[in-house]
Formats: C-alpha cells, sequence, structure tokens
C-alpha cells in the first residue's frame, strides 16, 4: 500500500512535468514556496486564503506583493503565529527578517504589502469544533499534526470546516481565486468539503500526506472527486498538487478577443 502511494504520485508528477514551462514560481525557504500559472492575473478584489503557514509565508507574501490582493492565513501552530507577529513586528520596525530561519533568505516584504495579509488561528479541518494538534517528533518542525502514529504532546485549537470558514471571515467563496492548502493530512477531508459544497476556487495547490491508515485510498478517492468536479491537474513538485479550474481556463485566442 505504501509503495502504491508514492507510486502513483510519481507516475502522475512524469505525467505533468512539461508543464513547468507554463508556471511561474512564488516563495521560497525550504517549503513556502508555490507553483501558479504563468499568466495569472488577480485584482484588489481577489482573494487567496491560505491553510497551513508554519515558519514560511514567504509565497503569501510575494503574490500580495505582486498583486495587491487579500490574503487569509490560517493556523493555529503557536511557532506559525510567533513567527507571523515577528514579521510584523520586524517590518514595523524596518529590519529584515529571515524566512524559516535562514541564513540566506530573507523578507522582501513592505508594511503596505502586509496590511493585504490577515492572520487567523483556526485550524482547518473536515468539521468546526475543537480538535488535537500533535506536535513533532523532532523539536527542530514547526508543523503540528491531527494525526499520528502515537499520542504524544499536543494543543487543542478550534477548528472550522472551509464553509464556516468562509462565513466567520465574511469571505465570498466567489471571491477566493487561490485556495492553499498544506495542513498535515487534514487536505483530504478539507478539499471532499469543498468539492460537496460545489465552492471550488479557480486555482487550488495543496500537499499530499501519507496518512498512518488509508492514504491510498485517500489520495485516489481525492484525485477522482477533484477530475469529476472539473479540475485539471497542472503541476506536481514533490507533494504539491497544483490544479486549476478547467471552466477558468481561457485559450489565448478567446483572450485576445475579451481584451
Amino acid at each position: 500500500m505504501s509503495l502504491a502511494f508514492y507510486r502513483i504520485i510519481w507516475l502522475l508528477r512524469k505525467l505533468v512535468a512539461k508543464n513547468i514551462e507554463k508556471l511561474k514560481f512564488l516563495g521560497g525557504g525550504v517549503y513556502g514556496g508555490k507553483f501558479l500559472p504563468g499568466d495569472l492575473d488577480m485584482t484588489e478584489s481577489d482573494v487567496c486564503i491560505s491553510a497551513g503557514a508554519g515558519e514560511d509565508i514567504s509565497f503569501e507574501c510575494e503574490l500580495a506583493g505582486l498583486y495587491n490582493c487579500s490574503i487569509v492565513i490560517t493556523d493555529p501552530t503557536p511557532r506559525a503565529i510567533a513567527h507571523y507577529k515577528k514579521l510584523c513586528e520586524m517590518t514595523e520596525k524596518g529590519k529584515k527578517m529571515s524566512v524559516n530561519n535562514s541564513k540566506e533568505m530573507f523578507y522582501e516584504v513592505t508594511k503596505e504589502t502586509l496590511e493585504k495579509i490577515v492572520y487567523c488561528e483556526y485550524g482547518l479541518s473536515g468539521e468546526s469544533k475543537k480538535k488535537r494538534f500533535y506536535y513533532p517528533e523532532n523539536p527542530e518542525w514547526v508543523s503540528c499534526s491531527e494525526f499520528t502514529k502515537e499520542e504524544g504532546d499536543f494543543f487543542i485549537a478550534d477548528c472550522l470546516s472551509y464553509v464556516d470558514f468562509l462565513q466567520r471571515c465574511h469571505i465570498n467563496p466567489k471571491d477566493v481565486k487561490i485556495l492553499k492548502i498544506d495542513i498535515e493530512g487534514s487536505e483530504y477531508e478539507v478539499i471532499k468539503n469543498i468539492i460537496d459544497n460545489n465552492i471550488l476556487p479557480d486555482i487550488l495547490t495543496f500537499e499530499v500526506h501519507k496518512l498512518p491508515r488509508q492514504s491510498l485510498y485517500f489520495l485516489v478517492s481525492l484525485l477522482w472527486s477533484l477530475k469529476k468536479a472539473g479540475m485539471k491537474l497542472v503541476f506536481i513538485k514533490d507533494y504539491d498538487f497544483l490544479y486549476i479550474r478547467e471552466s477558468a481556463i481561457v485559450p489565448k485566442a478567446k483572450r485576445k478577443e475579451k481584451a
């Protein structure tokens, strides 16, 4: 089962590898950068929701800086919250701050850009309730997860389903242009909730994680459900998947006519 999980991802990665020529990479650091369509067009009214921040929000900062769009980050992890607050403090003082404690990479962000970013301390999950988040085995790692092989230290956080999150934050689903998800195993139930409610964004980027049980079933079900929902797989980097809503893909000829 474990081998099949990785094999499917490897095969799909090979299938869409050529599409890299049509993409752009925003952000950086160890894990914060993401690929997006090279012809991405966003306005001030567009929203990017980013679930999962860790200590690298370089993608969100660069996106807000380039397109002046609104960014809503949500992550209940204590170190992620502290990292965001420190970035705001350092930027306010006109000082540089490193990405993910890097000695070579620093945030290129202004106070005006940070004003476009809102940070929420909710966990995005399949249902709205308080849940345990377990700390990683390695204390140097940041990300916490609902799922663990063996119970250990944890904290409790308020979780919201995607629908409830939009309502709580007063976000119109139609305004969500990009949804980025990196939530340590909860992505399967969250995306299922989004598909069931027919509120998929134009662009969906997410990282898949292997869970203690049923990972292969969850992965296959997720990929099949996205295909049926009209989402096109564009690219995979490592375990990061990039999907675009097929109805949002405008041929160049029609794009010129519209212009």
